[in-house]
């Protein structure tokens, strides 16, 4: 089967519907927004969203909630179509992604884009019956901030930030701002400052040590960046 593209009305429906799966399988209150080309209102072809709870674990969840989309006929299984799960990586990677800053150009190929997440990608089927290409990307709410922005996109935009970000003496990917000091790497906000255009090190106006990420216009505030809209993103 071929997945079609999807609109706005469609998007939302199967919003919904991982909104109520994920309190079937486990229980209410999650978070569940849409990112990538349908955030930037730009031409896609599929539906992501990104998916965290603030005080509940999401431990296991991306298993019982692909079964359950699969048992449910929302989701086509792994035996028709392309079903792509990752899961259990998440515990290390803040440790690994640390190692491999501070090897620089030895890193390992592709750690700037690395995305330890839970996830499924799959193909979804609508209440209207048409099948759709979705991504569920599970984040832990401390990193909320950084996975919005790199989910939204657009890749050409993450990429000019992302340069930006090395420019400046730090790091940039969807989990974690970081910088490096006396050979050690930290993380921005919650273990270091960030670095200005200036190669100074302090804290832009309105930050302080204590305060937290918690959505992607924190990010551009870190790094000097005036804050763009999802639709100004759109690069050729």
């Amino acid at each position: 089967m071929r997945p079609c593209s999807a609109d706005a009305e469609e998007v939302e429906d199967l919003r919904s519907t991982l909104v109520q799966a994920l309190s079937y399988v486990t229980f209410p209150g999650w978070r569940v927004e849409v990112v990538g080309g349908e955030r930037r209102g730009a031409a896609f072809h599929d539906a992501d969203f990104l998916v965290t709870h603030y005080s509940r674990s999401y431990e296991g969840v991306v298993i019982a909630l692909r079964n359950h989309l699969v048992d449910t006929g929302k989701l086509v299984s792994p035996d028709s179509a392309m079903c792509k799960v990752q899961h259990g990586l998440l515990p290390f990677h803040i440790q690994k992604m640390k190692s491999e800053h501070l090897k620089e150009a030895s890193a390992a190929p592709g750690y700037q884009t690395l995305d330890k997440f839970d996830h499924i990608y799959g193909i979804a089927k609508t209440s209207n019956r048409r099948f759709r290409r979705m991504d569920i990307i599970i984040v832990p709410p401390e990193e909320w901030g950084f996975a919005e922005l790199g989910w939204i996109g657009s890749r050409t935009f993450l990429r000019f930030l992302r340069q930006h970000a090395k420019d400046l003496g730090m790091f940039l990917n969807s989990h974690a701002l970081m910088i490096k000091s006396e050979q050690t790497s930290y993380l921005v906000p919650d273990e270091h400052a960030p670095r200005r255009k200036d190669g100074t090190v302090g804290w832009p106006e309105g930050w302080h040590p204590g305060r937290k990420v918690v959505s992607e216009s924190d990010v551009f505030e870190l790094m000097g960046v005036p804050y763009h809209s999802p639709h100004e993103r759109n690069c050729p």
